[in-house]
C-alpha cells in the first residue's frame, strides 16, 4: 500500500504536519471510494476537478501533470491509469503546501 498516508509520530506534534497528514488520510479515503468499485472516466474527471484547488496548493506542476493524465485517460489501461493517478495524487499531497510569500 505505497499510497497509504504515513507520518512519524514525533512530527505530528507540528500543527502543519498534523493538518497535512489528516488531509491526506481523508483524500486517501475518497480515492479508495472512487476506485473501490466500478468507476468511469467521467467520475475520475469529476474527482480530479473537485480536488484540483487542493492539488494546486501543494504543487502546481504536479497538479498540471495529473490534469494531463486525466485528459489522456483513454490512452491507458484502466489498472495502469488507476495506479498512476493514485500514486501521483498522493505524492502531490505529501508535498508541503505551496505558500506565496510577499
Amino acid at each position: 500500500m505505497p499510497a497509504l498516508p504515513v507520518e512519524e509520530e514525533g512530527r505530528l506534534a507540528d500543527p502543519a504536519v498534523r493538518v497535512s497528514f489528516v488531509a491526506r488520510i481523508f483524500a486517501y479515503r475518497r480515492l479508495r471510494a472512487l476506485f473501490g468499485g466500478r468507476w468511469t472516466l467521467g467520475e475520475l474527471a469529476e474527482f480530479h476537478s473537485a480536488h484540483e484547488p487542493l492539488l494546486l496548493a501543494h504543487d502546481e506542476a504536479e497538479a498540471g501533470a495529473l490534469g494531463r493524465l486525466v485528459a489522456r485517460a483513454r490512452t491507458y489501461a484502466r489498472a495502469e491509469l488507476r495506479a498512476r493517478y493514485i500514486a501521483r495524487f498522493m505524492n502531490t499531497l505529501a508535498r508541503g503546501l505551496h505558500c506565496s510569500r510577499p
